[in-house]
């Protein structure tokens, strides 16, 4: 019976570390989930943190790299050597990298990408030369594309060739201009007689989105047709590149948690809340306080004004904590109903 996966606590990296016994704390890292690694990382010092990320391989560095928190991604480059930062942007999805150069300083940014391969800096600028919110920052334009005249047997030779496409659960057909003409499920070519050709099997009927449109646009698009990835194209409807559904889950959650920060009174912040200042914080939520504190001071002035009356009739005291109450309860009821439509619309 094989041993059950389990993840390791901190304090055994910590007591590997200590021992010096860094050949099994390597060996160990093999065996743990890139993501389990990044949440290890979230919870090390410092130091112990820069000393278990030099220990991985490229691969599985890049990997742990793109779900690693904004607090340990500024030690990573603070104390990382450029070159090897370089090597590892190179080996993520294009997505991926130009997600981690974006939240970096602009001269950091500028500097990592000039140690890059030529065409991936190409690629990774040329997502980042779209504006923000946009599906053009969330596309990966490494992305299989086939020709119509091509045979089954021909597509398949290609197909395993590729080693930097994004998906394969669909595949794209274009025309010597890159125009996007059709689709095909990779289920569907894999049950296809060998000699037919990639026009007569293809879906024509294909649904694509523009670069420029709003990356909400996009999830409501993806949630609708239930598609896995979708792909992006240009007004000339060239094919650009391919959003996944990995990305647009990213998406749903940075607008659902923009949702209840605003809902909260409070603007949406730009960065996770433990790595955002408390200037920030205060500059994020002080204009909703001081407009609730005015309407309190409103509150009042209404109550003193009509405190004769109070005072004839006490009983009309209760009335004050009773309407308040309801009325709290009443927004509450009233928030929640909403943020559920909203969910399912």
């Amino acid at each position: 019976m094989d041993d059950k996966y389990v993840m390791p606590a901190p304090d055994e990296i910590e007591q590997l570390i200590n021992v010096g016994n860094l050949a099994e704390l390597r060996d160990l890292l093999t065996r743990i989930h890139p993501a389990d690694i990044a949440n290890l990382l979230d919870e090390l010092p410092s130091e112990e943190t820069i000393l278990v990320f030099e220990l991985l391989s490229l691969e599985i560095a890049s990997e742990v790299l793109d779900e690693t928190g904004s607090l340990v991604r500024q030690e990573l480059v603070e104390k990382v050597d450029d070159e090897r930062l370089a090597d590892l942007l190179d080996t993520l999805p294009m997505d991926d990298a130009a997600e981690f150069l974006e939240d970096l300083p602009e001269p950091v940014s500028e500097r990592l990408i000039g140690l890059m391969e030529p065409e991936e800096a190409a690629d990774v600028q040329e997502i980042l030369g779209y504006e923000e919110e946009t599906v053009g920052r969330l596309m990966n334009t490494d992305v299989a594309v086939l020709r119509r005249h091509w045979t089954v047997t021909e597509t398949l030779e290609y197909l395993r060739s590729l080693q930097d496409a994004e998906t394969l659960h669909y595949l794209y057909v274009v025309d010597r201009d890159d125009r996007l003409l059709g689709v095909i499920p990779l289920r569907e070519l894999i049950m296809a007689l060998p000699d037919a050709t990639i026009e007569s099997i293809m879906n024509e009927q294909v649904v694509a989105v523009p670069a420029t449109a709003d990356q909400e646009e996009l999830a409501e698009m993806m949630s609708r047709y239930d598609y896995f990835a979708m792909p992006v194209v240009d007004d000339a409807g060239r094919l650009l590149g391919v959003v996944t559904v990995d990305d647009v889950l990213d998406v749903f959650e940075e607008e659902v948690t923009e949702d209840i920060q605003r809902l909260g009174g409070s603007e949406p912040l730009d960065q996770p809340y433990f790595a955002v200042s408390i200037f920030q914080i205060v500059r994020k939520r002080i204009g909703w306080l001081l407009l609730l504190f005015v309407a309190s001071t409103l509150s009042g002035e209404v109550i003193r004004f009509f405190q004769d009356e109070l005072d004839t009739v006490v009983a009309l005291g209760f009335f004050i904590t009773l309407i308040t109450g309801t009325g709290g309860n009443a927004g509450s009821q009233t928030v929640a109903t909403i943020i559920r439509a909203i969910t399912l619309d």
